[in-house]
């Protein structure tokens, strides 16, 4: 469930909002989006934007995806069926990921999306296709980090167990079906790989190892899908155009031909991390020997549920304090009975009080996809629109 407001948010009245919720932006999602396409489309004359459905598959983030004209990125035959139920066409989406039946890739061919295909299982499906009119199929290189990049290559493992290394028999076996097959044809390929860094240097690197790949393997690509795992736009991240300038400039080196080849990016966090705040309620103040307790109705579990962010940018609401009294030190604890369930430590910051409520930014990305519904479940999303509303 989630509900439209009208207003601005410089002077929206977070004391009326639900006392645990997501707010959602989506004029937000629209900039970054346009941004990312304008910056591809400086450097690429054929570039495709689809966006990372598993970053977060909400029903308001995929009708603002719908609404901006791009295309979609589904991982598994649950995501393929609700992009078309969003209202996408087969045509706008990308079909990835590791497991896909039989009766899924063959709709998606049908359909008009784009498959990359991932391992032999589904290369097996070649021969139940009745017609390659539509067909846009690729196959997923393995990224080794080590050979790609090794500087980035302290992300957990170097190697992947994604797609097919190409210095081994079973890639062999893809291009030579391909190539055998009387109606179809390898299209294009798929090399997804992320890093802790997001760096522009190892999509430059990522960009210099495919070019030598196609060159070496004489491969021919339509397109060149290079995934995901780029930043948003933060104040000290790359830029979008920094991203395409170093992409463009090492595949040319590379003798890639970019008015004829389309580079498609899908990108997750880069479009809507920054769509999304996470708004909760004090409801207990409790002094002790070792600092103040703050407790909340929101949960760490809702904003990071890998436990793996340092620090996540804030914002306090007092609404109940007549006074700015600094407090050494302050606890904020999420609402379940878990003793690791803390939100964040403030420090020599004004004291918070019942009714106070603290708003955590840039929390859209893979929080409402991955968070469990554990003792608590997810809470409402509140969709800020600045256009008028109707129905």
């Amino acid at each position: 469930m989630f509900t439209l407001m009208q207003g601005n948010s410089s002077v929206l009245d977070f004391s009326a909002f639900p006392d645990t919720c997501f707010i959602y932006y989506p004029e937000r999602v629209l900039r970054d989006v346009k941004s990312f396409r304008s910056a591809l489309n400086c450097y690429f004359p054929k570039a495709t934007l689809a966006y990372s459905v598993k970053t977060n598959s909400h029903p308001a983030v995929l009708n603002t995806i719908l609404d901006s004209g791009i295309m979609a990125e589904a991982v598994s035959e649950a995501e393929y069926s609700e992009c078309k139920r969003i209202g996408f066409m087969g045509d706008h989406i990308i079909y990835n990921g590791p497991i896909k039946s039989k009766e899924s890739f063959l709709r998606a061919v049908e359909g008009g999306s784009i498959v990359n295909i991932d391992s032999l299982t589904e290369l097996s499906y070649l021969d139940s296709i009745t017609s390659g009119n539509k067909a846009r199929l690729g196959v997923r290189l393995n990224v080794n980090l080590q050979d790609v990049c090794p500087e980035e290559a302290t992300f957990e493992e170097a190697s992947s167990r994604f797609g097919f290394r190409v210095n081994e028999e079973p890639f062999k076996e893809v291009t030579e079906a391909f190539r055998a097959h009387p109606r179809l044809k390898l299209s294009g390929v798929h090399i997804h790989r992320t890093t802790r860094n997001r760096s522009v240097r190892f999509y430059a690197a990522l960009a210099r190892w495919v070019g030598k790949v196609i060159s070496e393997y004489n491969l021919k690509p339509e397109y060149i899908d290079f995934g995901g795992g780029f930043s948003a736009p933060y104040p000290s991240a790359p830029t979008f155009n920094h991203y395409a300038g170093a992409m463009a400039r090492e595949l040319r080196l590379c003798g890639v031909n970019l008015t004829d080849t389309e580079i498609i990016v899908e990108p997750g966090t880069a479009v809507v991390a920054r769509a999304f705040d996470y708004l909760v309620t004090v409801t207990d103040v409790r002094a002790t020997s070792e600092g103040t307790i703050i407790i909340t109705t929101g949960t760490r579990n809702h904003i990071d549920p890998l436990f793996k962010q340092n620090s996540i940018s804030h914002e306090l609401l007092r609404f109940n304090n007549s006074t700015d009294k600094q407090v050494p030190v302050q606890k904020v604890e999420g609402c379940t009975c878990m003793e690791f369930d803390c939100l964040l430590t403030l420090r020599n910051a004004p004291a918070l009080q019942p009714g106070d409520k603290i708003i955590f930014h840039n929390v859209g990305a893979y929080t409402l996809s991955l968070a469990p519904e554990f003792i608590v479940t997810l809470p409402e999303v509140v969709t800020i629109n600045k256009n008028d509303i109707h129905g």
